[in-house]
């Protein structure tokens, strides 16, 4: 009995702070410690997603992660799409790329260092918010499109990857304009609020390999 209990996999769960709202997952024994005793708790990293004015075909995106201590953070664009191999330039349609302390809004340094990644000074910041625009005006099934009666976002082409970070869960939370109300995706659902769409993701893979159609 002992030896299956050995085998058996870690427990995971989801806690989420009443004070700040955020999320982290917790690996833990069968039988073992709960969730209260923070064991091995896992961040996660947090996207909100807004299109305030679709006429400008741009959307906004906020990241919202913890920087483990680190000094330095790294973010990018993929230069592909699930299913295709053809290099793609997503990062053009980037601009107004902010990073703040996430507990006081202080500007944090940053820089592109790469055509498709740009590089944060944390400041020891042990939370920080990032912010973008991503322009999205050609309609394929490779790239993200917005109009003022919908908009289908290609998650390679608008969410950006944290270095050393894929494998960690991702959360999405969406926030529709005006008049739309529905978003379909293969995400899996998390506790959404009215208003905001919230989905999941295991990984970074995970996330952009299911695109959404937001609209009526």
């Amino acid at each position: 009995m002992c030896g299956l209990a050995q085998q058996m996999p870690e427990i995971q769960a989801v806690i989420t702070q009443p004070e700040t709202g955020q999320a982290s997952v917790v690996n833990r024994e069968p039988n073992g410690p709960g969730p209260s005793d923070s064991v091995r708790e896992t961040p996660v990293i947090h996207y909100y997603l807004r299109i305030p004015q679709p006429a400008s075909r741009y959307a906004e995106i906020e990241m919202v992660l913890e920087t483990r201590g680190r000094d330095t953070i790294e973010l990018a664009l993929p230069v592909w799409t699930p299913g295709s191999y053809m290099i793609r330039e997503f990062a053009r349609n980037v601009d107004r790329f902010v990073a703040t302390d996430a507990q006081n809004g202080v500007p944090l340094a940053c820089n592109k260092c790469r055509k498709n990644a740009w590089h944060i000074t944390t400041g020891g910041a042990n939370r920080i918010r990032v912010t973008y625009r991503v322009y999205a005006s050609e309609f394929s099934v490779r790239t993200s499109y917005i109009d003022q009666a919908q908009a289908v976002i290609v998650g390679s082409s608008v969410f950006m990857w944290v270095e050393g970070q894929q494998s960690v869960p991702h959360q999405l939370h969406v926030e529709l304009p005006g008049e739309w109300k529905q978003v379909s995706t293969a995400l899996a659902p998390s506790h959404s609020k009215e208003g905001v769409f919230a989905y999941r993701a295991a990984n970074y893979d995970e996330l952009v390999d299911c695109p959404l159609q937001l609209g009526n």
